[in-house]
């Protein structure tokens, strides 16, 4: 992608990652736990990008084939 990333907010360096690949934030529950605990900034309207926006180097990566299968713990978070 010739995009390189980096800050001292892990958090925020991640969320931002997931922008530029097209990948729904919602679906990477590490860092919903990880921002959920304090630990960096998860809201993308709240991060300072300096550079190009993520939507102007946005490459939707294809995922993986059992995709569904590994997201099925979400449903999972609506009954407890």
């Amino acid at each position: 992608m010739r995009v390189a990333l980096a800050g001292p907010d892990f958090l925020a360096v991640d969320r931002v990652s997931l922008e530029t690949m097209g990948i729904p934030a919602h679906a990477v529950g590490y860092m919903q736990y990880a921002a959920q605990m304090g630990l960096g900034q998860f809201d993308l309207s709240k991060i300072d990008i300096r550079g190009e926006k993520p939507e102007s180097v946005k490459k939707t990566f294809k995922l993986h084939t059992n995709v569904n299968f590994q997201l099925d713990w979400l449903s999972n978070l609506n009954k407890a």
